[in-house]
């Protein structure tokens, strides 16, 4: 029996489709049920579906779903900034939520940035049009092959935690999650990664370097992911010794460069995978400057900066249309000039979201070619 997700919308969403289209789309709620059947399918997930402008019949509908569901995705619409009595209600039927927003709240007026939901969800999820449900139902689907422990780190940073069976030590992956440093994508992403590297024998920590609910902004990215490394010294059930740092996109550029100040500081991770990373920042990419706030792209750079001094893996697809391949080659050149042991996988497919499904040939490949290099 697959997983039994509840999706919950509130206020106004009825109007999907017809209400300001240029913020939510032109996906209509029958379109959008119809959607969260299939994007169930893959996933075993058996989608119901409920919608009210009504807040009590939200709280009555919430309070029926115990013992029916395993997960709920809730949009609130505009009950999220106020509604405590549904926040009450998440909390109270004790079913892991998934708070979601179509459009980017936090890029709109003040009040909507604002939630009192999410205080009782396990994720917020906005920003990413209709398929932030998806996002809502893939996340449901890999907390129930491996429950994380979600442990706070300084300065708002967190970390989802799994480990393996047994008393460890056990060798640990620090996942890095891309999405060009922008608010409204985090450590969500890297679910699959992260199960499926667990159910091999790793511990992994999928970290969120990101602030809450905002841009990152360079450095302040490198100083939150410093953070990682202070929570795995904290539990003696890791081997902070047999540590490896893996990222995608503008995560791979962030397990780089922070593998080199790790290094730096004398507590060198074994090793750095860049997935589909940049590593050379530009002044005429907006969003790269957006990211660097005025600063020279180069020190944002790890093609710029090398040797790193760390065994390095770099993982790309010929077929990647947002990030090109030569971000990997380019580098893997470079630094293996400077010094740095380096080794590449180039496929032919994946493109550049691939690697984000355990089930892609492309993460399959990477995978295999990952635990050669650092084995459990």
């Amino acid at each position: 029996m697959g997983t039994r997700i509840a999706v919950v919308n509130g206020p106004n969403l009825n109007l999907l489709g017809t209400r300001q289209p240029e913020v939510y789309g032109s996906t209509t709620l029958d379109r959008l049920v119809r959607l969260l059947t299939a994007w169930g399918r893959p996933v075993a997930a058996e989608i119901s579906h409920f919608q009210s402008n009504h807040e009590g019949e939200i709280i009555n509908h919430l309070h029926s779903l115990r013992g029916r569901a395993e997960g709920v995705v809730i949009n609130p619409g505009a009950f999220t900034h106020y509604s405590y009595a549904i926040a009450d209600a998440i909390e109270a039927v004790e079913l892991p939520t998934v708070e979601v927003h179509i459009s980017n709240i936090m890029k709109r007026e003040e009040w909507r940035r604002r939630s009192v939901i999410s205080p009782v969800c396990v994720a917020t999820i906005y920003g990413r049009g209709v398929e932030g449900y998806l996002w809502g139902i893939r996340h449901h689907h890999y907390r129930r092959i491996g429950s994380p422990e979600t442990i706070p780190g300084e300065g708002g940073a967190v970390g989802d935690l799994r480990l393996p069976e047994g008393a460890g030590p056990h060798p640990v992956v620090v996942l890095l999650h891309g999405g060009g440093w922008m608010g409204h994508w985090r450590r969500d992403q890297l679910d699959g990664m992260a199960v499926d590297l667990w159910a091999r024998g790793y511990a992994t920590l999928n970290f969120e370097y990101l602030p809450l609910r905002e841009d990152g902004r360079f450095p302040a990215v490198l100083e939150a992911a410093d953070g990682a490394r202070r929570l795995i010294s904290a539990r003696p059930e890791l081997a902070s010794d047999r540590l490896a740092l893996l990222g995608h996109s503008a995560g791979g550029n962030l397990a780089l460069m922070t593998a080199g100040r790790w290094r730096a500081a004398g507590d060198a991770p074994r090793l750095a995978v860049s997935v589909a990373g940049v590593t050379t920042l530009r002044e005429d990419s907006d969003l790269d400057r957006a990211y660097l706030g005025g600063q020279d792209p180069r020190a944002a750079s790890p093609r710029c900066l090398v040797p790193i001094g760390v065994e390095t893996l770099m993982i790309h697809s010929t077929d990647d249309e947002m990030v090109p391949t030569e971000h990997s080659v380019g580098y893997a050149r470079d630094a293996s000039a400077a010094g740095d042991r380096v080794e590449t996988l180039i496929l032919d497919h994946g493109g550049h979201l691939g690697y984000l499904d355990p089930a892609n040939r492309a993460w399959t490949a990477a995978r295999e070619k990952f635990v050669s290099a650092f084995p459990a």
